[in-house]
């Protein structure tokens, strides 16, 4: 038996998918294991074609050998949902009025794979029940698990990667190659944290799967593992394909949020640290914003401006002293009066000279305003960044609308 190792379906399959849905109705009727032979609908419903293998021991009809080499459509289901009843649908002005369709919406499984199809006699397709993964491929199910990998003849361990590849000595060998997001990994800082980095999320750790989730092709994973027999990776973890992640990570009690190249994160632990990292830390509040601690308020960085429009700036300790420390000068100004009040304290002046009214004394500088050309409302601040209500032009990346198909109608 022959199988398609293209995208471009045969005249058969051609013809096959040019039939309108439920054209006819289909000679078998049963549940079949079936090979995919093309994926790619340009009616964009979801189907693919697939040759039958061989029937189920519960299926109702002995399959002809003529219609087990005859191509055949499937067509996805969803474990859940629907479409709308059309009839209740009275216009497309408002949502609440219009047909909507909601559920799960599966992959196409890629050509060659092995998939469980129900065929019914009166419907001219197949409805895909689900797939059946290779013999002993499902290590990286569904969370991308860590492995012994290659990379330029030598062999680095604890990687996110591929399955074994029968065709190639490396089956022998057990070495897998590496998931493109691990040099992400690496960038991050996190080869060698198996909490944060790596994950051992797989079908393979444990003799019954505590891992549940989904996992695409690419590798976007969602998965929930109750952990393995010690408790390893009990967590909630989305994470995209280049790296991109949330965690929620029961064994190392923390929440952890973060970009692919560790360019800027988020964690929260049981113990109630919150630690922020970034490149630049932008705040911008339509009202207050209010920090207050129980304990010490530091700031440090190269430069401090600060600016009040309008109210002033108070300033009160309440119990100690309020000092300041310039390594160079310091200098006060103000375009109106100045004063000077220590209640029934004394005022002590110490310098090598003291000028009253005279030389002029120098005027402090004020914050810098800088441009924000990029923002609607906020048009200058000291700040050198100030997110806005979106939509904001202030980001570096922005994505230009996606290409629709003609199979949006």
């Amino acid at each position: 038996m022959s199988v398609q190792t293209t995208n471009r379906p045969s005249s058969n399959v051609g013809k096959h998918f040019s039939e309108p849905i439920n054209a006819k109705a289909n000679p078998i009727d049963g549940i079949f294991l079936c090979r995919v032979v093309f994926n790619s609908d340009e009616q964009y419903n979801g189907r693919f074609m697939v040759e039958l293998l061989h029937s189920l021991s519960f299926s109702n009809t002995a399959s002809e050998p003529s219609q087990l080499n005859h191509t055949k459509t499937v067509l996805p289901l969803s474990p859940f949902g629907g479409t709308t009843n059309s009839r209740t649908a009275t216009d497309n002005k408002q949502y609440s009025t219009s047909q909507t369709t909601f559920g799960m919406a599966p992959q196409a499984p890629p050509i060659g794979a092995t998939v469980l199809v129900a065929f019914i006699k009166e419907q001219s397709e197949g409805f895909y029940l689900g797939s059946l993964f290779d013999k002993d491929r499902n290590y990286s199910m569904p969370g991308l698990a860590h492995a012994e990998i290659t990379k330029e003849n030598k062999k680095l361990k604890n990687a996110p990667s591929s399955e074994l590849n029968p065709n190639t000595k490396d089956m022998q060998e057990g070495i897998r190659a590496p998931h493109p997001s691990y040099a992400n990994v690496l960038e991050a800082g996190l080869g060698a944290d198996y909490i944060r980095g790596l994950s051992s999320s797989g079908m393979r750790r444990d003799t019954v799967n505590q891992a549940f989730g989904f996992k695409t092709q690419s590798g976007h994973t969602i998965t929930m593992d109750d952990g393995g027999a010690s408790g390893t990776d009990a967590s909630i973890r989305i994470r995209t394909a280049q790296g991109a992640q949330i965690l929620l990570h029961d064994e190392a009690a923390t929440i952890y949020i973060a970009n692919a190249v560790g360019s800027g994160y988020v964690e929260i632990d049981n113990a109630g640290h919150i630690d922020v990292y970034g490149k630049m830390f932008s705040v911008h509040a339509e009202e207050a914003i209010n920090f207050k601690s129980g304990g010490d308020f530091n700031v440090e960085a190269n430069r401090i401006n600060m600016k009040s429009l309008q109210g002033g700036i108070k300033v009160e300790s309440a119990t100690g002293k309020i000092e300041m420390h310039s390594a160079t000068d310091v200098t006060i100004s103000a375009d109106q009066n100045g004063n000077l009040n220590f209640g029934s304290g004394n005022l002590k002046a110490t310098a090598k000279r003291i000028d009253w009214n005279g030389p002029t004394a120098d005027k402090a500088e004020k914050p810098f305003p800088l441009a924000l050309a990029q923002n609607k409302g906020v048009k200058e601040s000291v700040a050198s960044r100030v997110p806005e209500h979106e939509p904001w032009g202030g980001r570096d990346t922005f994505a230009a609308p996606s290409a629709i198909g003609s199979g949006t109608r």
